[in-house]
């Protein structure tokens, strides 16, 4: 039979003067166990000590462990009587025992092993606990028995009542890779919570490590009682787990499991990475080129007109396409606009406006301004526009739609269109007298 591997170590914890556990570490035989002793100094002590003593003799002897555990309870009690030690002493106990690829797992009272599979903590045992009675009739919580003032009451120990007063509780499994099973005594789960249990043993230090880091732990939460651990290794040989739990004793599925945190190993890495990467592309943003203004056709709300930089003004009108390099020129307002007047609800009509006495009837045209200090000559786009109309022609237009006149101030003109002129007052004989009398 091959050897498991194994750490194990007590410690008296920091609110004890002496130390009431014992434990048993037996790797040939395939035997752990872990014994919390009660009854005050030189009665704990003495009873946890008989239950390892007699559970590995037994073991040593073939028998399972079941029975090795209930010889350890009647020779506690014939100690007693015999008066080795108190009278009223016992002790709490658990125990491994490993075959080949297969494990039994005993205990009596509340202390605990823990099955981990490289990911999960399930607990295998279920308390022999005032408190474990009440979680499992749904009066406490999880939470709330850790804080009970009775949670160190035990329903049954060994060493204490008759000789067939106590049941010895089991579950067996079967190993699987990277799988290792806790042993302790309640010095560790009752200042250690199972999420930080997971935690350390998610580390993956070497065995004895590991325990040493557990007891530290439940020093450093405060030590009330003494603490006993024992940490044992799957077979080198055991099967992979598919999935994780797979190999989980049936009898303890419903048992309490908890997920290992995620390591935060590489946690920190990728922050810096992350961090670097957005560093990297602020500063791309804030350092790169700024790019140039995006082509349009035409003028623009603010009234700029955008006009390829390579037209010459000797080369007439010019549609500007796609390729043209653009540069903008503000527009300068020719001396001829259009007014706009509103005939209907709906209905708007546009008139030129006349040339004062004196000046010549002209197209509106779109003039850029003198470039004469520019490596490029001025541009001049002209745009084409209706002939002026009548008083007569507006009149013909606006009895065709059947339109009647309407006295109200000019619309607003739309952003897009360059600022109006001023509006030509009406000639003589005003016109809206001939339209109303249609």
């Amino acid at each position: 039979m091959a050897q498991l591997t194994s750490g194990h170590a007590t410690d008296v914890g920091r609110a004890r003067d002496h130390n009431e556990d014992s434990y048993v570490a037996r790797p040939e035989l395939g035997l752990w166990a872990v014994a919390d002793g009660m009854g005050g100094h030189a009665a704990g002590e003495v009873a946890s000590a008989i239950a390892v003593e007699v559970v590995a003799a037994q073991v040593e002897a073939g028998r399972d462990i079941a029975t090795a555990i209930q010889a350890a309870h009647e020779a506690i009690l014939q100690a007693g009587q015999e008066g080795r030690g108190e009278s009223g002493m016992g002790c709490t106990v658990v125990a491994l025992l490993s075959r080949g690829l297969d494990y039994q797992v005993a205990w009596v009272g509340d202390s605990r092993a823990y099955l981990w599979d490289g990911g999960t903590l399930i607990q295998l045992t279920r308390d022999h606990s005032y408190v474990q009675q009440l979680i499992d009739s749904g009066i406490l919580t999880e939470d709330e028995a850790r804080e009970h003032p009775q949670r160190s009451v035990i329903s049954q120990a060994l060493g204490i009542g008759a000789v067939d007063g106590i049941r010895v509780d089991t579950v067996a499994g079967r190993w699987g890779r990277g799988q290792q099973i806790l042993l302790c005594s309640d010095g560790l789960t009752g200042e250690v919570e199972d999420t930080e249990i997971a935690a350390r043993l998610g580390e993956r230090e070497d065995l004895r490590e590991t325990v040493a880091g557990l007891i530290r732990a439940a020093n450093d939460n405060g030590g009330s009682d003494n603490i006993t651990v024992a940490l044992v290794a799957a077979p080198d040989r055991a099967p992979q787990i598919v999935p994780k739990g797979g190999t989980v004793p049936f009898d303890a599925a419903a048992l309490n499991r908890v997920v290992a945190p995620k390591k935060k190993l590489f946690r920190r890495p990728l922050l810096l990475l992350i961090l670097a990467l957005a560093v990297l592309v602020a500063g791309y943003f804030a350092f790169r080129p700024a790019s140039a203004p995006t082509p349009a056709t035409g003028g623009s709300a603010s009234g700029v007109l955008q006009v390829p930089a390579d037209l010459s003004s000797d080369s007439g009108t010019r549609a500007i396409g796609p390729t043209d390099s653009l540069q903008q020129k503000p527009l300068r307002q020719s001396p001829q606009t259009r007014s706009v007047s509103p005939v209907g609800e709906n209905s708007f009509v546009t008139q030129n406006v006349a040339p004062r006495e004196g000046e010549a009837a002209a197209l509106p045209t779109v003039v850029a301004p003198d470039a004469s200090n520019d490596e490029n000559p001025s541009v001049v786009a002209e745009s084409t526009a209706e002939p002026a109309l009548t008083d007569a022609d507006l009149l013909r237009e606006v009895k065709q739609v059947g339109a009647k006149p309407v006295s109200a101030p000019l619309a607003p003109v739309a952003d897009n269109v360059p600022q109006l002129g001023r509006q030509r007052t009406p000639p003589k004989g005003d016109l809206s007298q001939g339209l109303n009398e249609k």
